[in-house]
């Protein structure tokens, strides 16, 4: 018996020195067995398990946000003069020249109106704009500057056309309001309408932000106060079907980014002004890659805009440092958007022009 006590007290002696020793011994840094290189492990994210993860790769770090000095510069790639009216005058039908079509403040109201409000560059080489207040589809060769063809898509001052994409060979535009519709303009300049009463509601008080079609269906995202939705529009009998929800979250100063089954976590540059840094969906790649525009509120300063494109494992690929609030009147809801050559374009409402912009940059080792 005593033999039997004498090995459980030596046994207990033992682990109680192996447990006040363990603190002291040296930790192991998970990042050091990886490339060989040591990172801080503040640049280790984790994403929520919100579905499907996408596949990882043997180098789950994320890099570190650095912002550019200085701002990217964008270079004009088309211009188009503007013709100033007043509600009376458009009222009055006139006849619609080459020019974009602004109307003038409303008098005893605070808001100035301005036109257009979005704008696509094609696969083909072509750049529709939306002339809003007009209520026509413009397109232009951005090689010579010419309007190649100018098409009616409702009723000047209740139309408010707000979307276009071109699939196919064909433009549809989106008109949100009073009725909602999907415009198609053909080849040659005819049109025919695609009814959308089930997005009425959403329209209504939904920000959209992607607009393409594939498949014979009108993918467009709603975000809304609480919830980013996608929807699928069938262009055969404007049918609309519940594609998926996004989230994003900000948390720790990072970004995570819930869609479709597919998760994004990367890092958010943490802002120093009273709001908190945001980012903007623009586009995700066939291969999952995602384009963003992240917004720094910077206190006493003008928000900084970055350009960010990230592979489907969270992994920083572009960066430009943009002038977000540029000296325009452009529309933030549709003045941006990512061109087939995956480059930012970008559309600056001035007094005299409108002006279609590109961000053409390398991409990052």
């Amino acid at each position: 018996m005593k033999r039997i006590l004498y090995f459980a007290i030596m046994i207990i002696i033992v682990f109680s020195l192996v447990a006040c020793k363990s603190p002291q011994t040296e930790a192991v840094d998970p990042a050091a067995t990886l490339d060989n290189t040591a990172l801080p492990t503040e640049q280790l994210t984790e994403a929520p398990d919100c579905g499907e993860q996408p596949a990882n790769t043997d180098d789950p770090l994320l890099p570190v946000v650095e912002i550019p000095e200085e701002y990217s510069a964008f270079e004009e790639v088309l211009a188009i003069p503007v013709k100033w009216y007043s509600y009376e005058e458009l009222s009055a039908n006139p006849s619609l020249g080459e020019e974009m079509t602004y109307l003038e403040s409303i008098e005893d109201m605070e808001m100035v109106h301005y036109s257009p409000e979005a704008f696509c560059v094609t696969d083909d080489g072509e750049i529709a704009i939306v002339d809003t207040i007009g209520a026509r589809l413009c397109v232009y060769d951005p090689a010579s500057g010419q309007l190649k063809r100018s098409v009616p898509v409702g009723v000047m001052l209740e139309a408010y056309p707000t979307r276009v994409t071109k699939y196919d060979g064909v433009y549809y535009v989106l008109i949100p309001y009073y009725d909602s519709r999907i415009v198609a303009v053909y080849p040659n300049g005819t049109t025919s309408e695609i009814p959308v009463p089930q997005l009425q509601g959403m329209l209504e008080y939904c920000h959209v932000s992607e607009y393409y079609a594939e498949d014979g269906r009108l993918i467009l995202t709603l975000i809304g106060p609480d919830l980013i939705m996608t929807k699928a529009v069938s262009l055969s009998d404007g049918s609309v079907t519940s594609l998926y929800s996004t989230q994003w979250t900000l948390e720790n100063d990072t970004f995570t980014v819930t869609r479709n089954g597919m998760i994004w976590s990367f890092p958010a540059e943490p802002s120093s002004g009273v709001r908190s840094s945001r980012i903007d969906v623009l586009k995700v790649g066939e291969n999952g890659e995602l384009y963003v525009i992240q917004e720094i509120p910077i206190e006493g300063q003008d928000d900084i805009g970055l350009y960010q494109i990230y592979d489907k494992d969270g992994r920083l690929l572009r960066c430009e440092k943009i002038d977000y609030f540029m000296d325009s009147y452009m529309t933030a809801d549709g003045g941006r958007t990512v061109g087939p050559d995956d480059y930012l374009y970008e559309m600056h409402c001035d007094e005299d022009a409108v002006r279609i912009c590109v961000l053409p940059f390398e991409a990052m080792d």
